[in-house]
């Protein structure tokens, strides 16, 4: 989960994926299941829940017109792919336990 910068009209912004973002994702009205289908509703608020750590005064509004600039100046597959691919690494990296050896699951019982 590491932060990386995006250029929107020459402008430079910083955004960042973690557990906090899909929260807001979700309680914004996003939904895993429809990401594909409704790319530029799903771009939109990518960029919004994106840019919330460190651009925190940037409205659900605003983020919507740079998701529109960045669209039109680089089209959306060229913008909806690497956010995606940052989100959607939220749920694939590994917590700080990973190398450590300990287990979230204790012992598997198959009697319940």
């Amino acid at each position: 989960m590491a932060a990386f910068d995006i250029s929107v009209d020459e402008k430079k912004y910083k955004m960042f994926f973690d557990r906090s973002s899909v929260r807001k994702f979700e309680e914004i009205g996003g939904n895993l299941s429809d990401m594909k289908e409704k790319m530029f509703l799903t771009t939109d608020r990518l960029f919004y829940v994106g840019l919330q750590k460190f651009h925190p005064q940037i409205s659900f509004s605003e983020a919507q017109e740079l998701s529109d600039k960045s669209i039109q100046e680089f089209g959306i597959n060229n913008v909806y792919s690497p956010l995606m691919e940052s989100f959607m690494a939220v749920f694939t990296e590994a917590g700080s336990n990973a190398t450590t050896g300990k287990s979230f699951l204790v012992s598997k019982n198959a009697k319940a």
